[in-house]
């Protein structure tokens, strides 16, 4: 569980967001990412799914302006739009 403890708290570092902001734009609870972060769970569903998604855009793009669109994403629905566009 290390792995999935890692990534959840890497990438919501990368997207600079705390717990609940992050927990907001997975439309996830806050508990659901403290408990990815903390181990307790691995992240499954819709919320582990874009995860995936945000860890291979994070791995491709070195561009931080792409990076800068990806931070702004509110919700779920435009994380999912703006990875279509970059072909993730």
């Amino acid at each position: 569980m290390a792995t999935a403890k890692n990534r959840a708290l890497k990438l919501r570092q990368t997207f600079e967001q705390t717990q609940e902001q992050f927990a907001r734009m997975l439309k996830v609870s806050f508990t659901t990412v403290s408990r990815w972060e903390n181990g307790h769970t691995m992240p499954t569903g819709v919320g582990g799914a874009i995860l995936d998604l945000l860890d291979k855009a994070r791995d491709r793009c070195e561009d931080e302006l792409i990076m800068d669109e990806l931070r702004e994403c509110k919700d779920q629905a435009e994380v999912i739009g703006k990875l279509a566009i970059l072909g993730q």
